[in-house]
C-alpha cells in the first residue's frame, strides 16, 4: 500500500551551471524555453561539461519530496527504450536517460510501474548562467505516452492518495479515468494545474474531475489568474473566487457529463514563490506568509516540493493551513539545491515536526460515497478535517 500514487510525466531533469552566456552558442535563447526534438537536446548535452542529473516530472518531484518525509509512494509513468531495442519489462531496454531516472526513483525508496515506448525517454535541460538567466530546452520524449491501461484499480485501491501531474491534462479522458477511479475508491486527488496553457484549456475539465472526486488543486500565481478568468471568477483573488465557485456548484448538486453525482473540492492552492501562498478551503481563506530564502541556485520544481511536502502533511492529520507552512518552508529549502535533489538533514528536521504535530487519530478520514464532510474543529489543534 502506497500513502501517495502518483502519475506524471517521466522526465530527466539535468542542469549546467555556467559561469559565461552559454544558450546563444547553443542556439538556445536567455530567459526562455523552447521544445526540442531528443536529437538535438542529446547534442545540446553532448558538449555541456559536469552535468546534474535528478528525476523530474512534477509527480517525481513531489514524491521524492514526499518519501523523504516518510511516505511510501508508487510512480507510474514512462521512459523510452535505448536504440534499436523493443519495449518490455527487461531493465537492459532502458535507455541511457531512463535507466538514470529508474536508478534515482530506486534509491529514493519509491516503487514504480514505469513502462517502456519506443521513444527517447523525456528530458529537460535547464541553463543557469549570470545574471539571474536561465535557459530551458524541453524533449518530452516517451514521457506524455502514459495511458489508461498503467492506471489500475488496484493501485488506485490501496493508495491514500493521488497525486496527478497537470501536463497529463492534455489527455482529458486520463483525467477523468482516473478522477472516476478516486471516487469509486474514496480517494482525495491533488492535481498540479502546471502551466498557464494548461490553465486556458481546463476550465470544464476541472468542474468535471471536481464533480467526480474529492479534489485538492495546485497552481502558481500566474495560472492561477488565467484559470479565474476561463471559471468566470475573480482573478484578483483567485484562490478564494474559484473555491467557492466550484465547492458551491458542486455542493448545490448542479448536474454534469458525470450523470449528476456531485463531488468535494477540499482546497485551492494558489503557490506565489517567496511571497508565500494563498489557500482556500473549508478551514477558511488564508495567506501563507514567504520566507526568506538564502542563495537561491535554483527553482526549479519549487512547487512540486510544495505540493509533496503539503499532501504528505495533510496525510498525517495537520489541519490545511498547518500543512500550508511546512510545505513552504520545504519549498524555500529546495531553492539552494538543483531540481528536487533536496538537503536531507532539513527534510529530516521538517519530518520531525509534522511527527510531533501528528495527532493521535488523523483527521483527514474521508465520508464514502454519498456521505457528506463536515467541518468541525478538533478539539486539539483548531481547523482540522473531521468526517
Amino acid at each position: 500500500m502506497a500513502d501517495i500514487l502518483g502519475i506524471g510525466n517521466a522526465l530527466l531533469d539535468i542542469f549546467w551551471f555556467s559561469d559565461e552566456e552559454s544558450a546563444l552558442p547553443l542556439a538556445l535563447h536567455p530567459n526562455r524555453a523552447a521544445h526540442v526534438t531528443p536529437k538535438r537536446l542529446d547534442e545540446i548535452v553532448a558538449r555541456i561539461p559536469n552535468p546534474v542529473y535528478s528525476a523530474g516530472g512534477s509527480a517525481a518531484n513531489a514524491l521524492k519530496t514526499a518519501r523523504m518525509l516518510g511516505a511510501s509512494c508508487l510512480l507510474l509513468g514512462c521512459t523510452g527504450t535505448a536504440a534499436g531495442t523493443t519495449p518490455s519489462t527487461a531493465a537492459g531496454d532502458d535507455d541511457r536517460w531512463g535507466s538514470l531516472f529508474r536508478e534515482e526513483i530506486a534509491r529514493m525508496g519509491i516503487e514504480s510501474k514505469i513502462s517502456r515506448r519506443n521513444q527517447p525517454t523525456g528530458r529537460c535541460l535547464v541553463i543557469h548562467m549570470p545574471g539571474s538567466m536561465t535557459s530551458i530546452a524541453c524533449a518530452p520524449g516517451a514521457a506524455p505516452g502514459i495511458d489508461a491501461a498503467q492506471i489500475t484499480e488496484r493501485d488506485i485501491a490501496s493508495s491514500r492518495a493521488v497525486f496527478f501531474d497537470g501536463q497529463l491534462l492534455r489527455k482529458e479522458g486520463l483525467a477523468v479515468h482516473t478522477a472516476r477511479l478516486c471516487a469509486t475508491y474514496n480517494k482525495p486527488l491533488a492535481l498540479d494545474i502546471a502551466s498557464t496553457d494548461m490553465a486556458t484549456r481546463a476550465a470544464e475539465l476541472i468542474h468535471a474531475v471536481s464533480a467526480e472526486t474529492q479534489l485538492f488543486l495546485f497552481m502558481n500565481q500566474e495560472e492561477a489568474a488565467v484559470l479565474a478568468r476561463a471559471m468566470d471568477a475573480d482573478p484578483a483573488c483567485a484562490a478564494e473566487s474559484m473555491y467557492r465557485k466550484i465547492a458551491g456548484r458542486n455542493t448545490r448538486g448542479n448536474s454534469s457529463s458525470t450523470g449528476g453525482k456531485t463531488g468535494k473540492l477540499h482546497a485551492v492552492i494558489e503557490k506565489r514563490g517567496p511571497l508565500g501562498a494563498v489557500l482556500a478551503c473549508g478551514e477558511g481563506i488564508f495567506t501563507i506568509p514567504g520566507i526568506q530564502a538564502g542563495q537561491v541556485l535554483d527553482t526549479t520544481g519549487c512547487g512540486d516540493v510544495f505540493e509533496g511536502a503539503w499532501l504528505h502533511s495533510v496525510l498525517c492529520g495537520l489541519s490545511y493551513r498547518d500543512a500550508a507552512y511546512i510545505a513552504n518552508r520545504a519549498a524555500s529549502a529546495k531553492t539552494a539545491w538543483p531540481g528536487s535533489l533536496l538537503d536531507r538533514s532539513v527534510m529530516d528536521a521538517l519530518a520531525q515536526e509534522i511527527s510531533a504535530a501528528r495527532p493521535k487519530h488523523t483527521c483527514i478520514t474521508l465520508p464514502l460515497p454519498g456521505q457528506e464532510l463536515h467541518l468541525q474543529p478538533c478539539a486539539s489543534t483548531p481547523g482540522r478535517i473531521e468526517a
